[in-house]
């Protein structure tokens, strides 16, 4: 039994038992059916209730990553919200936590990056050319859908 309620700033580890895409193969969307085992978590789960999974990464591809973004996996950060941020409470927001843990634990790095995402990173792009490549990925024009698809499907 857990000692406070499971939220998202709070999780409760438990197994996927099942899983499935809802959408079809041609859909740009995703949508997964998930049965999830809570037995000993003190979960209770109600038809209509929200759940958030955080799903781990492969230590091989968060190695990667690492790697291609020049971060040191032990460096330890403190993870803040700006302040107009739109995001739920992060289970590692304000405390000590390791940029490795941040990768492996947190951070969906096996899917294609959504378009609010490459928004939120515009907002802290340094370079201006980088800022604009983020923003028009992230807008409705026939361009920047282009490129998000030419980007994403690079490598």
């Amino acid at each position: 039994s857990t000692s406070r309620a499971c939220s998202a700033s709070n999780p409760s580890a438990c197994l996927v038992v099942a899983q499935r895409e809802l959408h079809s193969p041609s859909s740009d969307r995703s949508c997964i059916h998930a049965e999830l085992d809570i037995a000993g978590t003190g979960i209770s789960y109600s038809s209509g209730d929200h759940v958030g999974i955080y799903a781990g990464n492969p230590p091989e591809l968060v190695a990667s990553a690492l790697t291609r973004l020049g971060f040191d996996g032990d460096a330890v950060v403190r993870v803040e919200r700006g302040g107009n941020a739109k995001l739920s409470p992060l289970p590692y927001e304000g405390v000590p936590i390791s940029v490795r843990a941040v990768l492996r634990d947190f951070l969906d790095l096996q899917s294609p990056p959504r378009k609010d995402s490459l928004a939120a990173m515009a907002a802290f792009a340094g370079n201006p050319g980088e800022r604009d490549k983020l923003r028009a990925m992230a807008g409705p024009t026939p361009k920047g859908k282009e490129e998000y698809k030419r980007y994403v499907a690079r490598d």
